[in-house]
C-alpha cells in the first residue's frame, strides 16, 4: 500500500540524514565509496581494476591505473560491506582528531604504498624462481583499514576497543 512505503521512504531517508549529520565529510563519502566498490565488485568489475604484476607487465599498455583503482573494488560483497563498515569507526576517529586533509593524505598514501609494495615483491618473488607470484592479485579496502587502525592505535591514549566477537573491552596499547 502507498501509506507503508511512504513509511519506509521517511524511516530510510531520516536515517540518511542524521548519518550524514553525525558523520565527518571525508568519511562519509569513503564509506559510500567502500560500499560502491563492493557492489560494482560483486557483480564482477574487480577483475578489471584487481592489481595483479602480471596484467602490468604483459598488457599491451602498462596499466598503472590499477594501482589506485585496486583498493576501491572487492571480489566479495560481504567482505567490501564489513570493510565499509569498519572503515566508517576508524575514519571517523581519525578525521575528528586529525582532520580531514591528513586523514586524506593517510588513506591516498597507504594505498599507493601497499600496491606498489605489492607488485615490487611479487615481481621480485617471480624473479627469483617463484612463477606463480606473477599471478597474485590484490584488491579491496582492507589493507588499507589496516594501516588505518596502526596509525590510530598510535594517537590514543590509554583508551580501549571493542571487538565484534570479544565479550570485553581491549587496550589499545599494552
Amino acid at each position: 500500500s502507498p501509506g507503508v512505503w511512504q513509511q519506509v521512504k521517511g524511516a530510510v531517508s531520516g536515517a540518511l540524514d542524521s548519518y550524514a549529520v553525525n558523520t565527518p565529510v571525508l568519511t562519509r563519502y569513503v564509506v559510500y565509496t567502500a560500499a560502491v566498490g563492493a557492489v560494482i565488485g560483486a557483480i564482477g568489475i574487480a577483475y578489471y581494476t584487481m592489481l595483479c604484476p602480471s596484467f602490468i607487465i604483459a598488457s599491451s599498455g602498462l596499466q598503472f591505473y590499477r594501482l589506485f583503482l585496486s583498493n576501491i573494488f572487492d571480489y566479495h560483497f560481504l567482505s567490501g560491506l564489513f570493510a565499509a563498515l569498519t572503515m566508517h569507526q576508524v575514519a571517523s576517529l581519525l578525521e575528528t582528531k586529525r582532520g580531514t586533509i591528513h586523514l586524506f593524505h593517510m588513506i591516498l598514501l597507504l594505498g599507493i604504498t601497499i600496491n606498489v609494495f605489492h607488485f615490487m615483491s611479487m615481481s621480485i618473488l617471480y624473479l627469483c624462481g617463484v612463477t606463480q607470484a606473477i599471478d597474485r592479485c590484490t584488491s579491496g579496502f582492507w589493507p588499507v583499514i589496516f594501516g588505518l587502525l596502526t596509525i590510530e592505535s598510535h594517537y590514543m591514549e590509554n583508551e580501549t576497543r571493542r571487538i565484534i566477537c570479544c565479550p570485553g573491552d581491549i587496550p589499545v596499547k599494552i
